[in-house]
């Protein structure tokens, strides 16, 4: 597991469900870096999304840890 992983996973401990912008300002990451390491993430089942619609009507992700 990376750093960045790492820093994602204890982001997500402290908050319920979070956008990647969010983890970018939590972790001090670079949102392009949080994008790069989400999808690893949740392929390995540590972090699940939620598909939400944006007051623009545009698609986010809400992610969450999988063993909540």
């Amino acid at each position: 597991m990376t750093d960045a992983q790492q820093k994602i996973l204890d982001a997500l401990k402290r908050d319920r469900f979070v956008s990647a912008y969010g983890l970018s300002l939590m972790t001090s990451l670079p949102v392009s870096q949080v994008m790069e390491e989400l999808p690893l993430l949740v392929s390995t089942n540590q972090v699940k999304y939620l598909p939400l619609k944006n007051a623009q009507g545009k698609e986010e992700k809400a992610y969450y840890l999988a063993s909540r």
